[in-house]
């Protein structure tokens, strides 16, 4: 069930670096004096742009069952598809990341189904978006029912043509309680984006984010409920998301164009209410 709430076809190819154990809790640590972990994703993008796989890409560094885990003073680089997936209890501190602007699906660090998650002090420029809370997908999500909650996001610099910040768009266990302040984004497609989709459910609440500076971006925020396709056609429909209880302040954007600064849309009625 791990696998397949995130993966298409319910499979992946090999983790390049995987802390696993399902029997017990681990305590782990990536520490290194800025030396750098490539993930050679070239290959894996063009076979992507050919639509020559099978399966998802694999992450360039995965947790899963583990806690107490710091990944510091390293460089990541070019990974195939996500580049740090936590699991719980992590800190992820003075690390760089990096992959093309055109390179699909190199997300910096996405806290997936994750809790006690902190990301502080920290240079991320890649192909997608440079961080993202996930819970999961549609129907798959709904029974694993896991959230992530209880994370901060501080003193990150980045530069992407997707978003900056980001919640989603895979969000059925539900994203809340997490705190986003004092991130210096560059060159943007969208600077902070929150988004879902119908067949989600789920719910996103508690959200804060503070002292965020924009410079060059198509869009300054935008709250979205009709981003993101699905695994397959068994979604409900009907299974709507919460957004709830988001707060937005002293943001600053600098040629941030088209006019309005922000966005908030859906394809259809669902639930949204306190947000500011």
């Amino acid at each position: 069930m791990y696998v397949f709430i995130r993966m298409v076809g319910g499979m992946e190819y090999g983790l390049l670096i995987i802390v696993m154990d399902r029997e017990k809790h681990i305590i782990s640590m990536i520490y290194g004096e800025n030396g750098t972990i490539d993930g050679q994703g070239d290959e894996w993008w063009n076979k992507w742009k050919q639509r020559t796989l099978q399966f998802t890409r694999p992450n360039l560094v995965e947790f899963v069952n583990s806690r107490d885990i710091i990944i510091s003073n390293v460089i990541f680089k070019s990974s195939p598809f996500w580049n740090i997936h936590p699991y719980s209890n992590v800190v992820v501190r003075y690390v760089t990341i990096l992959a093309p602007r055109d390179s699909p699906n190199t997300d910096g660090i996405d806290p997936h189904s994750s809790s006690n998650v902190c990301i502080e002090d920290s240079y991320i420029s890649t192909g997608d978006d440079l961080v993202a809370e996930k819970s999961g997908w549609d129907e798959y999500g709904i029974v694993y029912g896991r959230p992530s909650s209880d994370i901060t996001i501080r003193r990150v610099t980045g530069s992407s043509p997707f978003a900056g910040i980001a919640i989603g768009s895979e969000t059925s266990g539900g994203v809340e309680n997490v705190l986003s302040e004092h991130i210096n984004l560059y060159n943007m497609g969208i600077g902070i984006h929150i988004k879902t989709n119908t067949g989600r459910a789920g719910y996103i609440k508690n959200i804060t984010m503070s002292h965020v500076y924009m410079e060059e971006a198509r869009k300054g925020i935008r709250i979205s409920g009709d981003v993101g396709d699905h695994p397959d056609d068994k979604y409900d429909p009907n299974a709507l998301p919460l957004v709830k209880g988001v707060t937005i302040k002293n943001v600053w954007g600098v040629k941030v164009i088209p006019w309005p600064f922000s966005e908030l849309s859906s394809n259809q009625k669902g639930s949204c209410a306190n947000y500011s």
